[in-house]
């Protein structure tokens, strides 16, 4: 449409647009075991809240990091799908190994693979004793 011309908008009437909104709430940003006994595990929650218009998916990449293998999601990563005004509860464990030692790794929650912008680093430690 030619908004130059004279009248040129004159004819249009009832546009409608439907827009979805992205928005949701993760914390914490940093899960601390602190000190767990060695070969024991522990289990800390990272909350996942959708605030957005729409379902939210959410992708959990990869613990990575020096000491990532003493850390894992004990009822498994991917997807998550989190229903509009909903809150995901992901469990995050330590499994302590090798006393005396501080354990650090992370993950990365992200709506969309292709927007890292939209991305949030989760940091997890931990301390075997």
């Amino acid at each position: 449409i030619n908004f130059s011309e004279p009248n040129a908008g004159a004819n249009i009437q009832n546009v409608s647009v439907d827009v979805t909104v992205i928005g949701w709430e993760v914390s914490p940003k940093l899960v601390d075991f602190g000190e767990v006994q060695n070969n024991n595990q522990e289990i800390r929650t990272v909350f996942i809240e959708n605030t957005g218009s729409a379902q939210l998916d959410v992708i959990v990449g990869a613990i990575t990091g020096v000491d990532a293998l003493e850390f894992g999601f004990p009822d498994g990563g991917g997807t998550l799908n989190i229903a509009t005004g909903s809150t995901y509860e992901l469990r995050v464990s330590f499994n302590s190994t090798n006393p005396k030692a501080l354990k650090n790794a992370s993950f990365l929650l992200s709506p969309d693979p292709l927007a890292p912008l939209f991305s949030t680093t989760i940091d997890l430690t931990g301390v075997t004793t």
